[in-house]
C-alpha cells in the first residue's frame, strides 16, 4: 500500500470533482 501517492490522488480526485460540481451544479452567478 501507498499511502501517500493513493491519499494525495484521492484528495485531488475530490477537489476535481467539488470543482466539477461547483462550476456546473449551480448557474453562473449564482453566488
Amino acid at each position: 500500500m501507498i499511502d501517500g501517492l493513493t491519499g494525495r490522488c484521492y484528495r485531488l480526485e475530490i477537489r476535481a470533482k467539488e470543482r466539477l460540481s461547483a462550476g456546473y451544479g449551480e448557474p453562473p452567478g449564482a453566488n
